[in-house]
Formats: C-alpha cells, structure tokens, sequence
C-alpha cells in the first residue's frame, strides 16, 4: 500500500512538471510568433529599366518593403499613422532586408513591360520596433532638427541641380525612411547654391555658406551633395557584343550641422550600371552610388547624436559683468550647481567679459533655463540664447 501511495505521487510530481513544462512551452511559442509577422506580398517592376533578370529582382525587393510596411501596422496606431501628410510606413528605414527572417518565394510572371514577384515574408517584429521608436526618440531628444538638401548632379556631360535629378530624389527618400522632417526647396534656385558649389574644395568656406542656406530655410541639418557620372573608359568583356555600354558614377556627400559648423559626416561612394541608353545608364549609376553614401551618411549621424546625448553639447557661455577673481568663481559655481554639466573650459576673462565652452548634457535653450532658475551665489540675466550659445551678464549676490 505504501509502494503504491509512493507510486501515485511520483506519478503526480511528473504530472505536475510536464504540464508547466508544456504551459513554458506554450509561452515560448507564443512569445515567438509575436514577434514575428506572416505577410504575403507580391512585388512589381519595369523590365525596360534594366532587363528581366534584374526587374525581377527589384520585384522581390519591392515585394519585401511592402511586407516590412505592412508589419509596422501590427504595432503603429492607426491614429498616429500619418505624419504631415505623410505615411509612416513611407517613412520607415530603408533596410527592409534587415527585418526579414525568412523568404518564401511562391511565384512570379511577367504581363507586358512589367513582372511580378509573389511571396511569403516572415517579418521580425521586435528589431523594426526598436528602430522605429529609436529613431523617434532620437528625433525627438534632438528636438526634431530639420533637413535641407543641396545637390549638383552631373550626367552625360549634363548638370542637373536643385531638386528634380536622381540624387536628390534618392537623398530625400533615404532621411525621409530614416524619419528626418526634409524642408522643401523653393522652386526657384537660390544664387547662393552656384557659390556653394564653387566651394567644394574649400571646406571651411563650404561649412559658413552651408549653414549660412540652412539659417535662411530653418534648417538645422545641410546635405551637400555632388554627384559625377558619365561612360566607363574601360567597358567590360561581357558587353563587347550588346549594345548596352557601362556608365560609372561618384558622389561625395557632407552632412553639416548648422548651429556648431560641425561636419556631421563626410563620404564619397562610387558605382557602375549598364544600360542601352547613355541618360538612363547615367542615371541608374548615380543612384546605386547615392544610396550607399546616404545610408553610411546616415550612420555616422546618428552616431554623432548619439555621442552628443551621452557626452553632451560643447556650447559658448558668453558672460558680462564679472571681475576677473568673480569669473573664477563662476566657473566652479557652474561645475557645482548645474548637474548636467560636465565639464567648463575657461576661453577668455578680461575687462569685465567671460567666455566658456561648457560641455553640457542638452542644447543652448536648456543651458540659458538653467542659468535662469538655478540660484549658484549670482543674479543671471538671460541675454540671448540659440542651440549653441548663450549670452548673459552676471552679478555676484
């Protein structure tokens, strides 16, 4: 009898353990499919741009930014879906690759000029989260900075400029995807873009004019960008016998901060495309150079805001009103009091008038508030402030 009380509750204990085991199992497997999406999508593209073989790569590609878009759905409020009249999912970043886990393909076909490619995409949820609201909350700690975007194209022996060529279109649509506000260019060039470029290889000069454009359109970001493509001088063996030709394109591109002068991003790329027609071939090479530049552009960005909001801005304090011994103090009662600042460097005291680059964990407009509520042992007034300067006279209490 004993034996079997012993059996029957062993047999309980197993039970009991391969129910929660199964119950863990379960929550595993739930947890897994959500965070990941089933989307079926079928994707389109010209075969005049480039050929079959290609079109229909760039179908399966237009296929899985469709699927990625749809999955942004799953978690984006209807309500919060359009953004300045614009969708989000227009908007989101550009790597739709980087979100897809597995790729069944189903079918394909062509109907006149145009083929299709059908498949079934496994879209990851948990990263295209993270980076949607990363980027928004880097935007938004930033205080929402705008883009500007200045291009000189050159193709084919022909220049393009303002906002109707290929590297402009290709520049806009990346920041757009990565959730940058992109300020629309006005419809007449301005004359002051001629000289922007006349300065490319006068980089301090670049930056003044640069951000001298972005002052005038309220922009706090400026993209220069210069972009050459013409024929290759060395045409490939596999194109001996067709009448495509081989076109090669450059660009280099630089990404300029407007309230510091500070070059954000420097790069230059370069690419090759075939077509049957010089223009089209032109074209196609700028693009598949553009895109590159403005992801690695992109990059280097957000890695800059990213040291900017762990290690703070370096803004100009300029002071009035103080003695020499007073401005020492000013200094110390600076690093004491204001928590969000890590470190002061002293640039000049003389004749009643400071100044200090302080390193501080916000923009100009959060310093001059500090400034303005933190009692340090001085009677502040505000003078004038911008993203990176602040203007105040000081009297010792």
């Amino acid at each position: 009898m004993k034996f079997f009380r012993t059996v029957v509750v062993i047999f309980l204990v197993l039970l009991q353990y391969t129910v929660l085991e199964a119950k863990k199992e379960k929550k595993v497997e739930e947890k897994q499919q959500e965070q990941v999406k089933i989307v079926q999508t079928t994707g389109m593209a010209d075969i005049r741009q480039a050929g079959e073989a290609e079109a229909y790569d760039r179908a399966r590609q237009d296929a899985s930014r469709k699927a990625v878009e749809e999955a942004i759905g799953t978690f984006v409020d209807s309500q919060v879906m359009t953004e300045n009249g614009t969708l989000i999912q227009d908007r989101i970043v550009g790597r739709s690759a980087g979100y897809i886990k597995k790729i069944e393909p189903l079918r394909k076909w062509k109907e006149g000029n145009v083929v299709y490619w059908e498949g079934k995409f496994t879209v990851g949820l948990e990263q295209l989260k993270n980076d949607v609201l990363a980027l928004d909350l880097a935007q938004s700690r930033m205080r929402m900075p705008r883009v500007i975007i200045f291009v000189r194209e050159s193709y084919n022996n022909k220049i393009d400029a303002g906002s109707s060529g290929v590297v402009y279109s290709e520049l806009a649509s990346k920041f757009s995807e990565k959730r940058f506000v992109v300020v629309s260019r006005p419809p007449v060039a301005d004359p002051a873009e001629e000289s922007l470029f006349n300065l490319l290889k006068d980089s301090s000069k670049l930056v003044s004019t640069a951000c001298s454009l972005g002052q005038k359109y309220e922009a706090e970001i400026v993209v220069v960008a210069s972009g050459e493509s013409q024929i290759a001088s060395v045409q490939p063996e596999i194109l001996a016998n067709s009448s495509m030709k081989s076109y090669q394109a450059g660009i280099t591109l630089q990404v300029i901060n407007v309230s510091d002068k500070r070059v954000l991003a420097s790069v230059s790329k370069n690419s090759a495309a075939a077509h049957i027609d010089a223009d089209t071939g032109c074209r196609l090479a700028l693009k598949k150079a553009t895109g590159p530049a403005a992801d690695e552009a992109i990059t280097l960005l957000l890695a800059a805001w990213e040291d900017i909001l762990n290690n703070g801005n370096l803004l100009t304090l300029n002071v009035t009103g103080l003695s020499i011994a007073e401005g020492f103090q000013f200094q110390k009662a600076l690093e004491k009091y204001l928590r969000e600042v890590k470190e002061v460097f002293p640039k000049k005291n003389e004749n009643g008038s400071a100044q200090f680059t302080v390193r501080y964990l916000g923009d100009g407009r959060d310093f001059a508030m500090a400034l303005s509520t933190v009692d340090m042992g001085f009677k502040i007034d505000v003078e004038a402030f911008d993203s990176s300067t602040v203007k105040i006279k000081a009297v010792k209490k």
